[in-house]
Order: structure tokens, then C-alpha cells, then sequence
């Protein structure tokens, strides 16, 4: 449970000094803003104790009542029963009895590179949404977002991205053009070499120029996913190792 959780000391104290909020249809997760994606924005040497909790930790389908999660820096320390998990020295206490911390969410499958993309990001971290899939978009942009999230000079979740995504149509969207199995080949080589997380395939796409690049993917050890054409089907797809169907064509 300690890898990858994070606490936002910062996001957490602002949201708790608003009357009423969260509404409550979020009251069990209040603490839920306490977990986050990036270290930077821990940064006080001071431990922080929630007490008394709810805690669904993701281990099994049952809640884990009257616990205690510690807290140094940017690591979770100690989680255990509250009665005999001891609370550091001088540590922050927040109560948390009668509510429940719960991981951060994640959003499978969005588009964080738009005109008003450094006032959306923020909103994700402030609904919970603690990392993002990002389905297509300038690699340029999202690793400059991520590079600004890292750094704390932008709030928002840990992104996964694709980067230009795979299609036999030309779009206004960042995309790699490939209209054969050659060029999309060329096409999975080059976002191999940027460092994309995942290669995401398109509708226009004919079949043996989908299969392709399912090909070199899998050459490059790299996870694929997107829409699956008519041409090519979930059987074929499925098949082809793809590891999610975001847009399935009858």
C-alpha cells in the first residue's frame, strides 16, 4: 500500500478550510485529497497522523475500520490499527473518525493537451483523480506538463501518455500518418524513440497497416491500445495483444 501513495498538505488544508465542502456525496472520502500523485508538494519535514479512519486500501472488498496511516515527508510510514499504531513526536494529527481515506483515482482514458489544459489539470487532483491515461496529443505539451507537475510549478496528476497517436486519415490532432505497413512502422519507431508510454492506434487505420504497428508495438515491448476498425475486429485485436479497446466499430 505505501508505493505511490502521496499527501498534498497544501490541497488538503485548502479544501478543509471550505465551509461544506466536499458535498456529501463525497463526505466518505474526505480524506481522499490526502493521497496523491507527486512528492514535490510534501515537502514538510513534519509528520502527519490520520487517526481513527475508514480505510479502503484496494487489498481485499473489505473496509479496514479504526485505522491509523502515518505519514514522513513524502512516504507513507505506518498503517495499522489505530490502538496500537504509535503517532510520531510532534506530528500533524488529522482526525479523521467517521470518514474514510481511500487511494487516488485514475482516469483511463482522457485528452489533457487542450487550450485551457493548465486550469483543467488542477481540477483532477481536486476531484481525486490522482493519475490520468492521456489517449493522444503533442508529446512536446504533455511532457512539458509533466515536467511542470514534477517541478510543483503546476498542480496535477501523474500522466501516462501516448503522445501522436497511429491513423490513415490526416487529422488537425497530433498523429503520425500511416497509410502502410511501412510507414507505420517508421511511425511506432519514432514515438519508441520519444519515450511514449503506450502506442494508440486509430480508426483509419487499414488492416494490414493496424496489424503492423500491433507488430512493431510489441518489437518495442510497448503496450498498445485505441479504437479497433471494422476491418480488423476484437477477435483480431484481442489476438494482436492490444491491451484496452477504447472504440469498438460494428
Amino acid at each position: 500500500m505505501e508505493s505511490g501513495w502521496r499527501y498534498i498538505p497544501e490541497m488538503n488544508q485548502s479544501l478543509l478550510a471550505k465551509p461544506g465542502y466536499p458535498p456529501r456525496c463525497l463526505a466518505t472520502a474526505l480524506l481522499l485529497l490526502a493521497v496523491a500523485a507527486y512528492p514535490v508538494f510534501a515537502q514538510q519535514p513534519q509528520p502527519i497522523a490520520f487517526t481513527h479512519v475508514t480505510l479502503i486500501d484496494g487489498a481485499d472488498s473489505l473496509p479496514r475500520r479504526d485505522f491509523t496511516v502515518i505519514v514522513r515527508g513524502t512516504r507513507i510510514s505506518a498503517v495499522g490499527p489505530s490502538a496500537s499504531t504509535k503517532i510520531p513526536a510532534g506530528a500533524r494529527i488529522i482526525a479523521g473518525r467517521g470518514k474514510y481515506l481511500v487511494p487516488g483515482f485514475w482516469d483511463m482514458h482522457v485528452h489533457t493537451d487542450v487550450p485551457a489544459a493548465r486550469l483543467v489539470l488542477p481540477l483532477y487532483v481536486a476531484n481525486g483523480v490522482t493519475g490520468v491515461r492521456d489517449m493522444a496529443g503533442s508529446w512536446e505539451h504533455l511532457t512539458g506538463f509533466r515536467a511542470d507537475i514534477k517541478a510543483g510549478r503546476l498542480w496535477g496528476p501523474r500522466i501516462v501518455a501516448s503522445g501522436p497517436y497511429l491513423d490513415g486519415n490526416d487529422q488537425p490532432i497530433p498523429h503520425y500518418l500511416a497509410r502502410t505497413p511501412a510507414e507505420a512502422i517508421a511511425a511506432v519507431d519514432s514515438l519508441a524513440a520519444l519515450g511514449v508510454d503506450f502506442i494508440k492506434l486509430h480508426t483509419g487505420l487499414n488492416r494490414e497497416t493496424w496489424l503492423a504497428s500491433a507488430r512493431a508495438a510489441r518489437d518495442h515491448h510497448l503496450p498498445f491500445a485505441g479504437h479497433v476498425p471494422r476491418v480488423v475486429g476484437a477477435a483480431d485485436a484481442s489476438d494482436s495483444g492490444i491491451a484496452s479497446i477504447e472504440h469498438l466499430l460494428a
